[in-house]
């Protein structure tokens, strides 16, 4: 990891998953209200659970969006399309990915550890 890369990354270590998951909803309401830039190197959940940025390892998959989809790189989730999209849909999959991550905090009070698809 690069040392300009490590020293945006705050350390995470201590917060709890959950926690973390409430503060990449936070980031996202700061996307959509313009208020923040999206930058894949501030996502509280990359920091812990894939600090290396598409090192797909242990790590990655102890990742609650992980746990949701069974996807890596968080495939198939609306921040996939906000990244691909043309500039007038940006707030449309801000706000999915919002609605996206409020459902994988139900879940993820109630999931035992244990993935949401077989």
């Amino acid at each position: 990891m690069s040392d300009k890369f490590k020293q945006q990354q705050p350390n995470l270590d201590h917060y709890s998953t959950e926690k973390l998951i409430e503060m990449s909803i936070g980031k996202w309401m700061g996307v959509l209200a313009g208020a923040k830039e999206w930058s894949l190197h501030d996502c509280p959940l990359c920091s812990r659970f894939n600090p290396e940025k598409g090192s797909i390892d242990e790590d990655c998959l102890s990742c609650p969006i992980f746990f949701y989809t069974v996807e890596t790189y968080c495939a198939k989730t609306p921040y996939a399309s906000y990244t691909k999209c043309n500039t007038e849909d940006k707030d449309k999959y801000a706000r999915a990915e919002i609605a996206f991550l409020k459902k994988v905090l139900r879940y993820w009070r109630t999931c035992d550890g244990k993935p949401a698809k077989d």
